[in-house]
């Protein structure tokens, strides 16, 4: 009988654990995602801002572009007429920039509207935003 008691101790402690783990690990995650979104949205507003406040021609006015290589590429050094890294992370041809869950960042480019005034709007899309509340 003792023995069962001990058993079942035990046994709610390690459920507590486990909760706190998860949460834990869920915590790490969206730390990291928004650590991820925070260069990605800087490296984007500095290559806005160096060139002349022009998106890349294949992604202006554009809405929900996943970041995939071939989109990040003006991002890298060897893909813009500046050579300048805007950002530095490990992609090769094919990849897809994507969050802790594994679905991948899209972004929406565009500009205002008003001519005299040139205006910068980055939309982040966040899907697993409710995922860990």
């Amino acid at each position: 009988m003792e023995m069962l008691v001990v058993i079942v101790i035990i046994a709610v402690l390690i459920g507590m654990l486990s909760g706190a783990y998860l949460e834990a690990k869920n915590h790490a995650k969206r730390a990291r995602a928004e650590t991820q979104l925070r260069e990605l949205v800087k490296a984007w507003t500095e290559y806005y801002e160096a060139n002349n406040n022009q998106w890349p021609s294949t992604l202006n006015n554009q809405s929900n572009v996943p970041m995939t290589y071939n989109n990040l590429q003006y991002l890298f050094a060897s893909g813009n007429t500046n050579n300048i890294p805007f950002i530095a992370i490990n992609l090769q041809s094919g990849d897809t920039y994507s969050d802790p869950w594994g679905n991948p960042y899209k972004i929406s480019f565009g500009t205002g509207q008003d001519q005299q005034e040139s205006a910068l709007r980055i939309a982040v899309s966040f899907p697993n935003r409710d995922r860990y509340r």
